[in-house]
């Protein structure tokens, strides 16, 4: 058997394409070497934007070649270099034993809340699902199964560093409550208004300024415990229910259900776009969290 090979290699979506043609061909006529994973679409779709915007990094990772030449691991990489139509850097090695496929990609990913724990951020699970709440109004996906890359959470948070105000006091909240929905509505929320987010966080957290009529921060804290939304639309659900409930206390006719319905377009907080990058200048979203956000 030969010897395992490796270089550092520029990999250009030609030859990308020429190994995903060799390893069909090859497993086209060998029935045993089909033991590749699907390719999954949202994968590739999440590695072709980072290509295309600069965020794909050579960190040690390696695309893996049989003996005749197949690739045994790296095949998202490699669809998606060819989709981006973008060169990349990796390391290539040739001549692994394809017995070794089976112990390809066993390790546990690395998510946004892992970066952002050896960084040293306070609060970093609760951090990393507010900032991928606002990553998804930014995009309008809220409602999407799509991924997002570490790298695109990582300049949300850094167009959003008033974030971290929001996050650390909604951490003191009830523990029972999922807490990232609420950190993120009340930041956008202050974005436009800073003084009705504020009062709205406090009612919801202590009951303080409640009045007659404000029933909804109570039925939102109810609906939103543990178990009262289960499913892939659960995440949306809770932010729009908290939306709701925010808007409420901002537009002069509040909606009459809080509760997110199937066939409702959600059309975002009062004064902040749903779908549009957010501006964070004083002219024209009010003041900064980052000074006036004093729950």
């Amino acid at each position: 058997m030969s010897q395992v090979s490796s270089a550092n290699v520029v990999i250009t979506p030609a030859y990308a394409q020429r190994l995903l043609d060799n390893t069909a061909e090859i497993n086209k006529n060998n029935l045993s070497a089909r033991r590749h994973r699907n390719i999954c679409q949202r994968t590739v779709s999440l590695y072709k934007r980072d290509m295309i915007n600069g965020d794909w990094a050579l960190n040690g990772e390696v695309i893996s070649l049989d003996s005749a030449g197949a690739v045994m691991n790296g095949m998202h990489r490699l669809h998606a270099c060819v989709a981006a139509d973008v060169c990349f850097t990796t390391f290539l090695a040739k001549n692994v034993d394809c017995a070794a496929i089976d112990r390809f990609d066993t390790g546990l990913s690395r998510t946004f809340s892992d970066v952002l724990r050896g960084k040293g951020e306070k609060h970093s699970k609760l951090l990393a699902a507010t900032v991928s709440y606002i990553c998804r109004y930014e995009s309008g996906t809220l409602q999407s199964p799509h991924r997002i890359s570490n790298s695109e959470l990582q300049r949300v948070l850094e167009r959003h560093p008033g974030v971290r105000t929001h996050v650390a006091y909604v951490s003191g909240f009830y523990r029972r409550l999922r807490l990232s929905a609420f950190a993120a509505v009340s930041y956008i929320a202050s974005l436009h208004n800073t003084t009705i987010a504020s009062e709205f966080m406090k009612k919801v957290d202590t009951g303080s300024g409640l009045r007659r009529g404000d029933i909804h921060v109570v039925a939102m804290r109810d609906f939103l415990r543990p178990g009262s939304f289960r499913g892939r639309a659960a995440q949306y659900r809770r932010f729009v229910l908290v939306a709701n409930a925010m808007n409420a206390e901002m537009l002069p006719e509040p909606p009459r259900s809080f509760g997110p319905k199937q066939r409702e377009r959600f059309s975002g907080i009062a004064g902040v776009p749903y779908g549009q990058i957010i501006q964070t200048n004083l002219e024209n979203y009010g003041p900064s969290p980052l000074t006036a956000f004093q729950p």
